[in-house]
């Protein structure tokens, strides 16, 4: 059996792995649809899913009838943008009109009716709310336009639900936390299921503690030095890893990760990653070595 799916902000395609190795526990096949308008999405996700068809287009200018897993589809997934919901832009001014994607959720579950939604996002996606003409928060107004987008899918008869998650909770070994929302049509028989938490912080007398990031890191791995780097780190970088440095190399000096965004500068290798971006430039892996200094080269 064959089941409809369509993956409508596809990426490098981590949920899609996981929806094929949960549908094929189960018996079932996948006939997907994904789509992006960033051309190098489209080609990450179909060197990893060749089988899938792949729509490269802004959402707004698809019609969701003319999609291959659009026959009564059984699962929309949807991960709208997030960078203008994210804390992670600091006070950075936000742009309503690079939030409009999040609304085309709704008009494909309109014209579709998917038997199941899920749609991830930052957990800052729940103040969704109006905006100051310069682009800052009106804070009496936080979670309006959320709470107005919810409404909105319940009113196209959908049983809502939604939560916020730590991929560390389920055996991940990274911290990072996501908002998920699920709804499931009312009238085809579905009911909505959350997973069971696998993994706690410090661990318990039931669960395991939570994965180290140390665990995934290659060793091997050879890497540049610092000092012979063409470009002079930047001085908020510098004073990051000075901060490790001193939380870290006491008696013992152990690799960290310079953590270069946020307000942490600096985390344990005995924890969790924290979360990656799509730049994939904020973490910077510090390690001790000896170095000879009284003749010699190794």
């Amino acid at each position: 059996m064959e089941l409809n799916v369509i993956d409508m902000f596809c990426g490098g395609g981590g949920e899609s792995t996981g929806l094929i190795q949960a549908a094929h526990e189960y018996g079932f096949d996948i006939n997907m649809s994904a789509i992006n308008h960033w051309q190098r999405a489209i080609e990450t996700h179909a060197a990893n899913y060749p089988f899938a068809e792949h729509i490269r287009e802004s959402v707004e200018k698809i019609d969701p009838e003319k999609l291959k897993a659009s026959d009564d589809t059984d699962l929309l997934w949807a991960s709208p943008g997030c960078q203008h919901f994210s804390v992670a832009r600091g006070g950075k001014p936000r742009n309503e009109q690079l939030r409009v994607p999040a609304w085309e959720v709704l008009r494909f579950v309109e014209t579709l009716h998917p038997k199941r939604v899920i749609i991830e996002n930052v957990p800052e996606f729940q103040a969704w709310g109006p905006l100051t003409p310069d682009g800052k928060m009106i804070q009496s107004e936080k979670g309006k336009t959320f709470r107005a987008f919810i409404r909105s899918l319940q009113s196209l008869n959908y049983c809502v639900s939604y939560r916020v998650l730590c991929a560390a909770d389920y055996g991940a070994p990274t911290s990072r936390r996501r908002l998920f929302i699920q709804a499931v049509r009312k009238d085809c028989g579905k009911r909505i299921l959350w997973p069971d938490i696998t993994n706690t912080k410090d661990g318990d007398m039931f669960l395991p503690k939570w994965r180290a990031a140390a665990e995934i890191i290659d060793w091997s791995i050879p890497c540049h030095l610092i000092s012979e780097r063409k470009k002079p780190l930047a001085d908020a970088t510098l004073r990051r890893i000075e901060y490790g440095i001193r939380e870290f190399w006491g008696d013992y000096a152990e690799p960290f990760i310079a953590k270069l965004y946020g307000q942490s500068r600096a985390e344990s290798l005995a924890n969790p990653l924290s979360t990656i971006s799509c730049s994939g430039a904020h973490h910077m892996l510090i390690q001790p070595f000896l170095a000879r200094y009284n003749g010699g080269d190794n």
